[in-house]
């Protein structure tokens, strides 16, 4: 567990990396905030390959623009070169791995400047739904969080069935459940879906909100929908499987209600 006498209202330094935009992922801006408010220096260490026309961040929260449409083995040769380069030249008193991606070698230099390291095993990554037919990808995942998960000083979850599922793949327990909720905002006004969307009261609305990615029952709702006359299936949020879904509701002729 993460007590304030822990990290306390000295004048400590933190380290963020993150294979992922910073600044558009709430975990993130939400441990940069707490990290602030308890007067943290802190640096965070994150990329973008997804927003279009997007260039370099640098600053306290660094943002590398990587490119993945050329080769898979280049993207991930130049995200860990950027990642060691920026880690050489930061020392820090607490590492945070915000993911899989990032561990082992945060993981390196936090034991390198003998400092405190965490984990956010934000999903359970040996089981993404993106992976579901890449057992080979699979086993490597799985491998290396086996090997590293232990070594942190404490492993960050969002929910205790992802702390009891890690305990029983891997015999620990320190894990530190830290829910992703959205910080308090008085409501100044509302949006609206029916009224955007002109979708009737008489009509249900089944929402979708998060990353569009494979394997998380899309394509099963669309599916499902096409035997409900009576329902709109409502998807909030971007991803690299967006055209597809977006084909399949028009070779469905769901179109209108998707």
């Amino acid at each position: 567990m993460i007590e304030n006498n822990s990290l306390s209202a000295s004048k400590e330094t933190a380290v963020i990396t993150f294979l992922g935009n910073a600044y558009k992922d709430s975990r993130v801006v939400n441990l940069i905030d707490s990290l602030n408010e308890l007067n943290f220096t802190t640096n965070t260490i994150s990329f973008d390959w997804k927003t279009q026309d997007f260039k370099s961040h640098l600053g306290q929260t660094t943002i590398h623009k990587l490119d993945k449409t050329k080769s898979s083995l280049l993207f991930y040769l130049n995200f860990f070169y950027l990642l060691i380069r920026d880690l050489l030249k930061t020392k820090a008193n607490y590492y945070f791995a915000e993911d899989i991606y990032t561990l082992p070698i945060t993981y390196f230099f936090a034991k390198k400047n003998k400092a405190k390291i965490f984990y956010n095993s934000r999903e359970i990554y040996a089981h993404l739904g993106g992976l579901r037919n890449k057992n080979t990808i699979q086993k490597i995942i799985s491998k290396i969080e086996s090997k590293f998960i232990r070594k942190v000083d404490l492993v960050l979850v969002t929910g205790e069935m992802d702390a009891d599922y890690l305990r029983d793949s891997y015999g620990i327990d320190k894990f530190f459940v830290l829910r992703n909720l959205p910080k308090f905002k008085e409501v100044i006004s509302k949006i609206d879906l029916r009224s955007q969307l002109n979708i009737s009261q008489e009509r249900k609305i089944l929402l979708y909100q998060g990353v569009i990615l494979e394997g998380r029952g899309i394509k099963k709702t669309i599916d499902l929908i096409e035997k409900i006359p009576n329902i709109h299936f409502v998807i909030v949020g971007e991803g690299e499987f967006r055209n597809k879904f977006e084909k399949y509701s028009v070779e469905k002729k769901l179109e209108k209600r998707i």
